[in-house]
């Protein structure tokens, strides 16, 4: 059955969005956002861009050019991403058990315990990946992911249908005002290894605008992160932010991190 898309509904999704969600950095000046992929113009909802007149339109039409695709799949993947609200699901319970995978990042069998990640053994679409527990900021137990560990995997990260990247990892037990903010659950485990605590991980990229609320609690938001710039200005608004350019969260040691803050 062939999905149905309300071009018109979607285009109406705002642009600053849909850059927040690529993690595209940008400008906003009176009127307008500006980007290295061209210029919005915030009432309209439309851009361009000057270097390539072919790119212009709506958000559909950004997303096409940013991820070389058509127009359907862009607008599929906007509306799955800002339109669609998930369908409660049970949360099922995996038997996680320690394997090499872990070992080879530096997490000791009890640390895997602590931080409810493991090898799943049993059969369904999380056989054969590391699974990895998602807590609310209550403590609550709300999803899995799972990280593929075959080398011939086209994506790392497994996400079930409708998951919703809402949460911060490790949230619930970040008690100070200050927090470390890094990006996959395995740099969260390393961090805390280095004897902070207080570290939380966007389990993607880019950052979505219910963990930018999350954040809202934090007076000092120290960020290890490949690209993140625009990260930084969005929580700037709000928090002292410091983010110094870092591509390997993993090689870290205690000395790097109070270097780096």
């Amino acid at each position: 059955m062939v999905e149905y898309l309300n071009f018109q509904e979607i285009s109406t999704i705002p642009f600053k969005t849909v850059l927040d969600h690529f993690n595209v950095k940008y400008d906003e000046r009176e009127g307008e956002i500006v980007s290295k992929h061209g210029i919005v113009n915030i009432k309209k909802n439309l851009y361009l861009n000057p270097q390539n007149k072919e790119e212009k339109g709506s958000v559909i039409n950004f997303t096409a050019n940013l991820m070389q695709t058509d127009l359907r799949f862009a607008a599929s993947h906007l509306k799955k991403a800002f339109m669609e609200e998930p369908k409660p699901k049970e949360i099922p319970e995996y038997q996680l058990h320690y394997h090499n995978f872990l070992a080879d990042k530096g997490i000791s069998e009890e640390l895997a315990q602590e931080f409810e990640v493991g090898y799943v053994k049993s059969r369904g679409i999380m056989s054969g990946k590391i699974a990895v527990e998602i807590r609310d900021e209550n403590g609550e137990k709300v999803a899995y992911i799972g990280r593929n560990i075959k080398p011939d995997a086209s994506n790392k990260y497994f996400f079930f249908k409708g998951y919703k990247n809402n949460h911060l990892y490790n949230l619930w037990r970040a008690k100070s005002p200050n927090v470390i903010l890094t990006v996959s659950p395995f740099d969260v485990i390393h961090i805390h290894q280095l004897g902070f605590p207080d570290v939380v991980g966007l389990i993607s990229h880019n950052m979505t605008e219910a963990q930018e609320n999350l954040l809202g609690r934090f007076t000092r938001i120290f960020i290890l992160h490949p690209s993140p710039q625009n990260i930084v200005n969005r929580l700037s608004r709000f928090a002292f932010v410091k983010a110094p350019e870092i591509d390997n969260v993993q090689s870290l040691t205690r000395e790097d991190i109070d270097t780096l803050f």
